[in-house]
């Protein structure tokens, strides 16, 4: 099993803008934690019957790809530790094997556009599914780039069990960032309905505000507030997340399907979010 030198943060680089835009993003992540950052590109597996003496052509597209990474990344934290990697293997189970061992794996969602919107990359859905720890998908620096610097940290939760790990992750954000942490929970799901005058906003249920409130005693700076959303949830969060600076969502750990492994609200906001998300397995 490959394994990073020591627990870091993983940021998957390929030589794309949006994998350079995830290095960057995972920057003040890793000063945060005071842990290392190790940028990985990963090659395809040797041919069987490679040519004697050729050029590795991938190899040396892969340092240069990690090269450009690590210069963006001193860019933005000179601080930051940066170790790179190359592997070889398939980048889906060669990052899953890496999460065993990290704190967080950053990936880029790459694409421009309506159907690029509606589907995240192969690689982003993956680990997302199957990562042994928490994972930030990074969109793609398009027209939603420009993550607001003082937007909240969105927590959208539907009920409040298992959301311990969740919010805990989503308040450590928000004394990260200087954010407040905004928890919007929904109570009538029709995810995909259309937007309507009937939704609702309401005060936060009692049992997430005891939730909250241990919180905010482990992050005084940290501001927090919850509502309720009734009635069409998910085009008010979209609308809600433009202005954020990052969508916190929890995932089941004990399966890697979608369907069990992340509520309908969850699933919604890693597809359409407009700012990046990060996914928290759940301590349960």
């Amino acid at each position: 099993m490959v394994q990073p030198p020591q627990k870091s943060i993983v940021v998957g680089i390929d030589g794309s803008i949006a994998a350079i835009h995830a290095a960057e993003w995972a920057a003040p992540e890793a000063a945060a934690r005071d842990l290392p950052m190790t940028l990985v590109y990963v090659a395809d597996p040797v041919a069987e019957d490679p040519v004697a003496n050729a050029p590795d052509l991938e190899f040396d597209y892969g340092r240069a790809a990690l090269d450009a990474a690590r210069r963006a990344v001193e860019s933005v934290d000179e601080s930051v530790k940066i170790e790179t990697e190359v592997l070889r293997g398939t980048i889906d189970s060669t990052l899953a094997e890496l999460s065993d061992g990290a704190a967080m794996v950053v990936v880029g969602s790459v694409g421009i556009g309506f159907f690029a919107e509606m589907i995240l990359g192969s690689t982003a859905s993956a680990v997302a599914r199957t990562a042994h720890c928490p994972v930030a998908i990074i969109r793609a620096p398009h027209r939603y780039a420009e993550v607001p610097a003082a937007g909240p940290i969105v927590v959208p939760i539907e009920g409040d069990q298992h959301i311990d790990a969740v919010l805990a992750a989503a308040f450590f954000e928000g004394n990260t960032r200087r954010a407040e942490v905004t928890v919007p929970q929904t109570r009538r799901q029709r995810p995909w309905a259309v937007h309507s005058a009937s939704t609702t906003v309401s005060r936060g249920a009692v049992s997430v505000e005891e939730k909250l409130s241990s919180l905010r005693s482990r992050y005084p700076d940290v501001m927090a507030y919850s509502l309720i959303i009734d009635g069409y949830p998910i085009a008010y969060l979209e609308q809600l997340s433009k202005s954020a600076q990052l969508v916190v969502v929890g995932r089941n750990k004990s399966d890697s399907e979608w369907g069990a492994s992340l509520d309908s609200t969850a699933h919604a906001m890693v597809y359409h979010a407009k700012c990046p998300v990060l996914i928290v397995p759940s301590d349960d």
